[in-house]
Formats: C-alpha cells, structure tokens, sequence
C-alpha cells in the first residue's frame, strides 16, 4: 500500500475531501449491492471482479470527483469497456444520462447480464478497432473508458510472442474519429491499462505522450484526460502506413 492510500484526506482537483466521507458515499451509492439477489451474482463474477466490487465502489467515486460529475449540469455520456457497468451506474446515480459499452461477446456472459439488471444500465456493442471509425454511436457531452485496452492485444489473445499496442498513428485515427461523436465543449477521460509491454515497464511511451500533450491532454500515470477536445478535431487525420499492425 502506498503512502497517499494511507492519508485520511484526499486532494481532488483543488479541493480536499474526507476518505471516510467519499468511502462512505460509495457504500451509499451501490446500495443496490446489498440485496441477496445481488450478493448471489457478485460471488459469480470471476475472482479480479469479485476482488474489485468493494474497492471500486471507492475508486469511482473518486474518479466522479475528478470529473466533476456529482454537481454538474445532467450530461449525455459514453462508456467504452464497461463490462458489467459499475461506472455508468454511478454516473446515472449522479443525475446523468449514461450508456455503457463493451465487445458484443462481453454481453453475452452470464455474470454480465445478471449484474446490469442489477445495475440497470442501458447498453450498446461496441467494438473499436485500429483505423476503423466507431460508426453511428450518437454524440455525447463526455466519453469515458476505466481499464480500457481496445489499445492493446495480448499474446493469450492473439498466439503472438508479446503484447501488442497502438503507437501515435493508431491513436491519432481513433481520436480524430471519436470526437466526432463529442458535441461542443465535451470532454474525452481515460483510466488506461498498459500502453507498452510488461518488459518495457507497461507506462506510457515518450512518443505518446508527447503526442497527447499537444493535442491537448492532460496526463497523469495513466489518467489520460482531454478537457477540451478542439485540438483533436482540428488535427489533421493520420492514415494507416505500411507496417503499422
């Protein structure tokens, strides 16, 4: 455990918060959890998921302060990845109108049908892929992805010697694409999984980041957030180029 998890006070944004106070607030909000039918179908979720559902509940709460979320004007947002959609449940709870995503094969898992009745959140099939735009998915006042990887293919997956992920050209085709779907003064957020290989050390490489900064990102581990996205619209879109993927 880290020494910052260690401090009964937070600091988000420029404000400084109770971690009893947002810890508690995540118990509140997923009191929804607490019926037997929802306990049943938590001890069904495979052991990360099961491990995740009480220190999530914390997570995102803090992740909703980050963004503003409790106290803003109701807005129209996106999730991508959101398998059993935690995340967007919190969201809707805090007033906004919310749309969870992920692989159509996610939705058709058992333990994932079980828990967004639960939650009952809405839900698309979303597949994003490199140099494909993501097709007619609406538009929204935020896009959000927690522990995403559609960046990403690892060897389990693919039968390839190491891990796969998208360098500039691949994120710039999808950036470019996806604020499309981001009506005037929208925001972008992203809570990524790894950007490089384990061997590489998994954190973003300088090519990348020097690529988000510019176009307006704000960076932090692997927060990757854009609170306005006019640079990514004006960008000049990159093309696939032989050799990428």
């Amino acid at each position: 455990m880290e020494l910052m998890d260690k401090l009964p006070v937070l600091v988000i944004g420029k404000k400084l918060y109770l971690r009893s106070s947002l810890e508690a607030e995540g118990r509140r909000m997923f009191r929804c959890f607490d019926t037997e039918e929802a306990q049943q179908a938590i001890k069904r979720l495979p052991p990360l998921s099961l491990k995740r559902v009480e220190s999530d509940k914390f997570y995102f709460v803090k992740l909703a302060y980050w963004l503003d979320l409790p106290k803003s004007k109701p807005l129209r947002i996106l999730d991508i990845g959101s398998f059993y959609g935690m995340w967007p449940y919190l969201c809707q709870a805090y007033g906004h109108d919310t749309i969870c995503t992920d692989l159509p094969e996610m939705f058709d898992r058992i333990e994932v049908q079980e828990m967004q009745k639960i939650l009952k959140v809405s839900s698309m099939a979303l597949r994003i892929e490199a140099f494909k735009p993501v097709g007619d998915i609406g538009e929204y006042d935020l896009i959000t992805g927690i522990r995403t990887r559609f960046h990403s293919v690892l060897p389990r997956e693919s039968g390839l010697e190491k891990e796969q992920h998208w360098g500039v050209q691949e994120w710039a085709y999808f950036l470019k694409d996806i604020v499309t779907h981001i009506r005037p003064g929208g925001k972008l957020f992203f809570a990524l999984n790894r950007l490089q290989s384990r061997e590489e050390g998994g954190a973003i490489p300088i090519e990348l980041k020097t690529f988000f900064c510019s176009n307006g990102a704000y960076l932090k581990g692997l927060f990757l957030r854009f609170d306005t996205v006019e640079l990514l619209r004006s960008m000049s879109r990159i093309e696939k180029c032989d050799g990428i993927l």
